[in-house]
């Protein structure tokens, strides 16, 4: 029976819920009925529809009724020719294999993302003629006054059971919620060895304003996520399995910054509102861990400087002779000096990041504080057997207690420190020479936390050869240790910041703190004790 048909005539109504919804219809008996054959929340999907029902043939035409849309019938026909290309339904429907796909478990094959069919997001500006009012031309983030043009997304996959889903979403959360269901795709797409893998994909965007970058932009996101969590530079694909808990991948839009991470190899996406709310969040001592910025996400800010600048030395090492198994021992901290405070970065042997706003003094004041606290704390994490159990740790392995024979010797990192300077509105990363053997004497103050179970933590400090314990002090504590300090300064001295020597905390799940977990504790009992100096 020929069931190709000579027109197809969409149309956008209400439903009884008052939403709006697409529908096809077809030609009836007479001219002038039409009979609805298919409902769904995009005109891409009734598309799909119609191509693989047979309901298509270059010779059919297209009519859209008027209403609250911007689809044309150009778009229809564009958005036709593409996907009759691209559907592997339409081109493989009479392959030799197919009883053999049929005999195994359905895996995905390929996806389709077409964003704005039937949407216009610049339809206002188009019609006031302001169209482009700057040089910011990232579609996530469009213009000067910064609009998201991706406004819904429809998603197609196709398994090897030539079986067709599509998925729409549209709003605010449109993007997000759709890179959480293709990237999640991957954990039903697994490759021989069982390592998550994602299916080909191609992107359209069917609107009339700007589709090509649209396209483009959304095209370039998924490659750059794809690179960061299920490439590896090696080719080893294993690799990526054991390490994609460990990352996370920012990037930026009109409603905020979106940083991508997984939990037990289920993505999520978090949108935080600001870059000092993200600096925040980057620096949760439970959740630190390396981090991607995408390349067009804080283009003009030092974070963007320095995951560039990690970048590459992992590059670097990655070229070497050294197995890839084996993290450079550095440790990094950038700083960059803003109205008498020093906004210093510190990351860690895995890239993981923490950030603090530490007042300055001069380079020698912020330098030796910091190099002293981090030899101190790598290597009571080295002896304690720390840095080998987070090492089996990050592949997976749980190592348990270190026997001493086997416990490795102590070998404090490389720390290397870089100024920040701002220019032309990049921010450029120059190393700071130091001395190792460069010693300055500090009062002796170790903070000591033990975890409870709901997460808070109790301080005593050691402060020269006496114990503070906050359980019994409570918000005196600080108050207590400051005038301790201040028993030993002269009153003639010029005024300094108290420092933080070391931290140590025992927690609730046992194992120890990572660095820039102690550098995160380091700073806030920092500050509360140079609050209570200051009110001495």
């Amino acid at each position: 029976q020929q069931i190709e048909q000579e027109q197809i005539h969409l149309a956008l109504e209400l439903n009884a819920k008052g939403k709006a919804i697409w529908i096809v219809q077809l030609a009836g008996k007479k001219d002038q009925q039409r009979e609805t054959v298919k409902r769904a929340e995009s005109p891409a999907e009734l598309l799909v529809w119609c191509l693989i029902n047979g309901l298509v043939s270059a010779s059919t035409r297209f009519s859209v009724e008027e209403g609250d849309h911007e689809l044309t019938e150009y778009e229809i026909r564009q958005l036709c020719s593409s996907l009759a290309s691209q559907l592997p339904c339409l081109r493989e429907s009479e392959a030799s294999d197919a009883r053999d796909r049929l005999a195994k478990p359905a895996r995905h094959k390929h996806c389709i993302f077409i964003a704005n069919c039937g949407v216009d997001p610049l339809k206002e500006q188009r019609q006031q003629g302001t169209l482009r009012v700057s040089a910011q031309n990232d579609p996530l983030s469009y213009s000067g006054v910064q609009e998201n043009l991706v406004a819904s997304v429809t998603l197609i996959t196709v398994n090897s059971w030539q079986e067709t889903f599509c998925y729409h979403f549209q709003g605010e959360r449109a993007l997000n919620d759709c890179l959480t269901h293709f990237l999640s795709l991957g954990r039903q797409t697994s490759g021989q060895q069982g390592e998550m893998t994602l299916p080909p994909r191609s992107v359209l965007c069917a609107c009339p304003t700007r589709p090509g970058p649209i396209a483009s932009r959304l095209e370039s996101l998924l490659d750059d996520i794809q690179k960061c969590y299920f490439e590896d530079k090696d080719g080893d694909p294993s690799r990526c399995e054991k390490t994609r808990n460990e990352r996370r991948y920012v990037f930026q839009s009109a409603y905020g910054f979106h940083v991508l991470g997984w939990q037990q190899d289920a993505p999520r996406i978090e949108l935080i509102g600001s870059e000092v709310e993200l600096l925040e969040h980057l620096s949760n001592p439970d959740i630190a861990s390396a981090v991607t910025i995408d390349s067009y996400a804080l283009q003009n800010h030092p974070l963007s400087t320095i995951c560039r600048k990690l970048e590459a030395g992992q590059r670097e090492h990655g070229n070497t002779q050294t197995p890839r198994s084996t993290a450079p021992n550095r440790v990094r901290v950038f700083y960059v000096v803003k109205d008498g405070f020093a906004e210093t970065y510190l990351t860690d042997q895995r890239q993981a990041i923490c950030y603090a706003k530490i007042p300055y003094e001069s380079t020698r004041a912020l330098i030796l504080p910091l190099r002293q606290f981090v030899e101190r704390s790598s290597l009571r994490r080295a002896t304690s057997g720390g840095e080998q159990q987070d090492e089996f740790a990050s592949f997976g392995i749980d190592s348990g207690p270190l026997s001493p024979a086997f416990a490795p010797s102590p070998e404090l990192p490389d720390i290397e420190f870089f100024a920040l300077q701002q220019n032309a509105g990049h921010y450029t990363a120059t190393l700071v020479p130091t001395e190792a053997n460069i010693s300055a004497k500090y009062m002796p103050i170790k903070a000591v936390g033990s975890q409870g179970t709901a997460g808070n933590i109790d301080w005593v400090i050691h402060c020269n050869d006496e114990l503070f314990d906050g359980a019994i002090l409570g918000d005196s504590l600080f108050t207590d240790v400051a005038a301790s300090i201040k028993k030993f300064r002269r009153a003639d001295q010029p005024a300094y910041r108290c420092y933080i020597n070391d931290i140590e905390v025992h927690r609730q799940c046992g194992g120890n703190t990572t660095l820039v977990q102690d550098f995160y504790y380091k700073n806030k009992l920092e500050d509360a004790l140079n609050n209570a100096f200051a009110l001495l």
